[in-house]
């Protein structure tokens, strides 16, 4: 990779890279769409799907958006998507090492069954970077099937809208990180909004495990990212 040349995307830095709270490569592609003030699915198909130069994604685009965004959550894991993504997105952005954006470096877990099909979230981490102006994102603990807890806040997940009752798939066309695509509702709540229980002991545990997992593979990102 020539990093004196000009990149064609901006070259944003990941946030919470060498953390447990690394965010995942469709919340990159999301930020990326937004700084570039296009719509997620316009800077999937104009501009990532002909780098990749995948017959699944080009044909996905010119038949019927659905599989694409419908499989979006293959982006985060260690299937074949996610090598073409970080691939096609280190070559537009200049950005070295977002394979630590995906599940690609926990390569001696099983392929299959480690990535939720829909999105969850935990609705006051959406709450606090909103009132604090910080930037809103996905992390890629959210996205991995054990994890069902927030450490940060003590609370359970939340996988589908408080308003319409939808799940939300990892990438659509018009999507926004924090906003549910379907009704378009903000998906942070206070405190007091969150359905909240003290028998957790199991989901607590099992989510804190994971975060060590991805933390202590995650170090050696905050090492080798080249901006």
């Amino acid at each position: 990779m020539n990093n004196n040349s000009y990149s064609t995307l901006y070259k944003i830095e990941p946030i919470g890279f060498g953390t447990a709270y690394v965010e995942s490569l469709t919340s990159y592609i999301y930020r990326l769409s937004r700084e570039h003030c296009v719509s997620a699915g316009d800077i999937l198909s104009d501009v990532i799907t002909p780098v990749t130069g995948k017959a699944y994604l080009t044909n996905g685009f010119q038949r019927s958006c659905d599989p694409v965004y419908k499989n979006s959550y293959k982006i985060n894991g260690m299937d074949q998507e996610a090598r073409d993504f970080v691939s096609a997105l280190q070559e537009l952005t200049h950005v070295n090492s977002l394979e630590f954006l995906t599940l690609l470096p926990l390569n001696w877990l099983p392929a299959k069954g480690m990535i939720k099909p829909f999105q969850s979230w935990c609705p006051l981490c959406y709450e606090e970077w909103s009132s604090t102006k910080q930037p809103l994102y996905t992390p890629l603990i959210w996205s991995i099937i054990p994890v069902t807890f927030c450490n940060r806040h003590q609370v359970p997940l939340v996988n589908s809208c408080h308003k319409c009752n939808k799940k939300i798939l990892y990438l659509s066309r018009n999507g926004r990180i924090g906003y549910c695509p379907n009704c378009g509702a903000w998906l942070g709540q206070e405190y007091n909004d969150v359905a909240y229980s003290a028998f957790f002991t199991y989901d607590q545990w099992a989510s804190e495990k994971v975060a060590l997992i991805i933390e202590k593979c995650k170090k050696a990102a905050s090492r080798t990212v080249n901006l």
